[in-house]
């Protein structure tokens, strides 16, 4: 079966099941099954597409309390039983065209107030394997275990 929410949501493939489809015009092209599809790459018209551009999850997109959470993977059940694995991956390529990089980013506080701070992007993993560390220290923070760039030497400190 398939789940489809929001206006004209369905499923394009064939041979296809147990799929979820959420937004305007979602679908699925091509015959892929066990799949969760947010945003549209489809054109019913007028240029209408859905893009979803921020997924929040634990206590919405804010909170005066919010909660952290834990993404798993499933657990394994009996005696000696694996637990699944979980992988993140960018977008995938076509051609001679590079795929999408993992990004890291994370928000440093800001001045006291109630406006948001801005999120940076602290280490990218690019489509080659190269991991970037762009606003990696240049020198020793003091923090037990921090990275830190001593003129291109990759460094731990102590602390």
């Amino acid at each position: 079966g398939v789940v489809a929410v929001g206006a004209y949501a369905g499923e394009n493939g064939s041979g296809a099941y147990a799929n979820i489809l959420l937004g305007f015009a979602s679908r699925i092209e091509s015959a892929i099954s066990n799949a969760f599809v947010a945003g549209s790459s489809g054109d019913l018209g007028g240029g209408y597409k859905t893009h979803i551009s921020d997924v929040y999850f634990g206590s919405g997109v804010t909170d005066s309390d919010p909660k952290s959470y834990v993404i798993h993977g499933t657990g394994g059940s009996g005696t000696d039983v694996a637990g699944a694995n979980v992988s993140l991956a960018g977008g995938i390529g076509t051609g001679s065209a590079d795929g999408g990089s993992l990004n890291f980013r994370t928000a440093a506080a800001g001045s006291s107030g109630a406006t948001a701070n801005t999120l940076t992007t602290h280490m990218t993993i690019n489509s080659d394997g190269l991991i970037l560390l762009p606003t990696i220290p240049t020198s020793d923070p003091a923090v037990a275990g921090a990275l830190w760039s001593d003129s291109g030497t990759l460094k731990i400190s102590a602390g």
